[in-house]
């Protein structure tokens, strides 16, 4: 027997990394121009535990590396990028 699926989202066209919190999905990745594979939008999104939707995205200054997603206890979020930069959000 299937199991059911409850949602599904394509957030990006290439996902990074996936990071499961308390009530979101935090998910890196990037879409490329349909027209110049080399120029992408990365960026840093949050989808809804609960439905699926997103709650919220922020572009990136560069592409995210693969897995190099991360949160602490405090709730911030680290993302490392494919140029050697590390930005966090959520700090204080």
């Amino acid at each position: 027997k299937k199991a059911a699926t409850d949602w599904s989202v394509k957030p990006f066209q290439e996902i990074s990394a996936v990071v499961i919190a308390k009530n979101a999905i935090l998910v890196t990745g990037l879409d490329r121009d349909a027209k110049k594979s080399d120029k992408t939008t990365p960026a840093l999104c949050a989808i809804r535990v609960k439905d699926g939707n997103e709650m919220w995205r922020q572009p990136l200054p560069a592409n995210p590396v693969a897995w190099g997603l991360a949160q602490d206890r405090s709730g911030r979020i680290v993302v490392t990028m494919v140029d050697g930069r590390t930005v966090v959000f959520g700090g204080d």
